[in-house]
């Protein structure tokens, strides 16, 4: 999981979210977890005060 936290004048909760997930994709923080483990859910989620968005992904290994 990825999170983020949006202070005054910054992107909007959605572009936060879908950047704390392509920062676990691209520095690929999931290869350390057991081979056998096939299916991994990636989440990128940011908070604005009370509100949230969460955004993710599946990778499947062979």
């Amino acid at each position: 999981m990825g999170f983020k936290v949006i202070r005054t004048n910054t992107p909007k909760i959605e572009d936060l979210a879908q950047s704390a997930l392509e920062q676990i994709i691209t520095k690929r923080y999931y290869n350390n977890i057991s081979n056998n483990v096939k299916t991994i859910l990636l989440l990128g989620i940011a908070f604005e005060g009370k509100k949230s968005f969460v955004v993710s992904d599946i990778v499947k290994r062979d």
